[in-house]
């Protein structure tokens, strides 16, 4: 199975998770993170080593790491945020070990200094931050977490979960997905000034969202919409923030739509 697909304009590659289909079709209970550019099929290839779940990559602005997820610590159902080099093969990634959450979805600020990731604890989830002084850095040690950005945004009820997050291309926005005041995942969005997550997010009650990505402008947001629950087929729309209700079709409507990555412009 291939799935989970990120790319970035600063390389040519796209890095997405590979593993053999299980006892459940349609999943894979492990996989390795795969890098290939689409111009030469020929040059995929394992970037990390095997035995593990490796999933959700996130590349770098610099195009030279990969954020992602595994599950290399003492519990196989306990996801660390991980980092590896797009350079090399079958490596063995570098990960910031944390027992007391499960994370996920990592996505990057547009300097390199801010990674979010998904985190739970068991009960609701939220957005966890990570900065570093060094851009786009594969390193833990250059890692410090700031705590849950979102904590402060919602009630406390324990169904509440953010299940993905993107910044805007020009790092002043923050748009997220989360059921916060309904049974539905809906879009969100805060405002980012000088690296600084706002506190007040606004909520766009007739978008429904799960996945999403801005495009390489800002102007819009690819946004997967499928059930309440996010975990069935369903379909990708185009969506203005400033006229969310403008909602643009991008696939047929029971579509095995995943995460929507934009593609860069066509030379000349």
């Amino acid at each position: 199975m291939e799935e989970q697909a990120s790319a970035s304009f600063a390389t040519p590659l796209i890095v997405y998770r590979r593993g053999p289909e299980g006892a459940t079709r349609g999943v894979a209970p492990s996989a390795q993170l795969w890098a290939v550019d689409p111009s030469d099929p020929r040059s995929a290839r394992p970037i990390t080593d095997e035995g593990f779940d490796d999933r959700r990559p996130a590349i770098a602005p610099d195009g030279a790491v990969v954020a992602f997820v595994s599950n290399r610590g003492s519990r196989p159902d306990d996801y660390d945020l991980c980092f590896a080099r797009l350079d090399r093969s079958q490596q063995v990634p570098r990960c910031i070990a944390d027992r007391d959450v499960n994370v996920s979805r990592p996505a990057w600020s547009p300097d390199g200094r801010s990674l979010l990731v998904t985190a739970s604890d068991g009960t609701q989830t939220e957005l966890l931050l990570h900065t570093s002084v060094v851009p786009s850095s594969g390193s833990p040690a250059d890692w410090t977490p700031q705590g849950l950005v979102t904590d402060g945004m919602h009630g406390e009820r324990r169904s509440d979960q953010v299940l993905s997050s993107a910044f805007s291309p020009d790092g002043s926005r923050l748009a997220f997905s989360a059921n916060w005041r309904s049974a539905t995942f809906t879009l969100w969005t805060v405002p980012v000034a000088n690296g600084v997550i706002g506190a007040e997010a606004e909520q766009q009650p007739f978008v429904a969202a799960c996945e999403l990505a801005w495009r390489p402008d800002g102007a819009e947001l690819a946004v997967t919409q499928r059930n309440r629950t996010c975990d069935e087929r369903g379909r990708i729309v185009r969506v203005d923030p400033a006229a969310p209700n403008a909602q643009t079709l991008l696939s047929r409507l029971d579509a095995a739509s995943g995460n929507p990555v934009w593609a860069p412009p066509a030379p000349g």
